[in-house]
């Protein structure tokens, strides 16, 4: 699936208003109970700023965060796309997923979900704030993983990806990769009851594709 990038303002409102209400209804749990009349609690974006305000404004400095998540959207799903882009961009980025997720987590009462691997909690995401963020959040943690594994294979390591991960970066199903798995088309091991498939391989498979994106060329050289 390609991603929008003309939407990453309009996802960023959709997230920093769902996080806004989580820190608010916090905020009001650790002071609302004092039920002081000059108290007054916040949700959505109005409370995402008002839990921020003592970290990002002074009397003399104001730094809107909403205005910097915009910009970490924009070109993170640039990145998700083929571009490059700096890394603090792409690591906020991924932590701002993470910490939605843990802050879900929390206002289900539950604070881990054993058995769940990271990419499968990610997909969450997709039904949490939308299609669009969701997919690029997930096709972010999967070229970052990628190039990490390649350079790291290159220099003469062992490394390896799960099939989701080559579904993610080929815009296919697991399914499909494990057909490739099973014709040894890819190579690939199973260690414990799940495959792990050569970083390299999948790069010289991901290569032979029609319209291989040229940030995948680009690890080759």
């Amino acid at each position: 699936m390609k991603i929008n990038i003309d939407d990453a303002e309009k996802d960023a409102h959709i997230f920093a208003e769902k996080i806004g209400n989580w820190l608010g209804e916090i905020m009001f749990d650790l002071i609302g109970i004092w039920n002081q009349e000059w108290i007054k609690i916040e949700t959505g974006i109005d409370g995402l700023r008002q839990a921020m305000y003592g970290y990002v404004y002074s009397s003399t400095h104001k730094v809107d965060i909403l205005e910097i998540w915009v910009s970490v959207f924009r070109n993170s799903y640039r990145y998700a796309e083929g571009d490059n882009c700096s890394f603090d961009d792409i690591e906020h980025f991924l932590i701002l997923a993470e910490r939605y997720l843990l802050l879900s987590r929390m206002s289900f009462g539950y604070l881990s979900i054993k058995g769940t691997d990271r990419i499968t909690e990610l997909e969450r995401l997709k039904e949490d704030i939308n299609l669009n963020y969701g997919t690029a959040v997930l096709k972010v943690q999967s070229r970052l993983m990628f190039e990490r594994g390649v350079g790291y294979a290159k220099s003469g390591g062992k490394s390896t990806i799960p099939p989701k991960i080559l579904a993610i970066l080929a815009d296919t199903t697991v399914g499909y990769i494990f057909q490739l798995i099973n014709s040894k088309k890819i190579k690939a091991e199973k260690v414990k009851g799940n495959w792990n498939i050569d970083v390299l391989s999948a790069l010289e498979w991901l290569k032979g594709r029609k319209n291989c994106p040229e940030w995948i060329r680009r690890l080759s050289a």
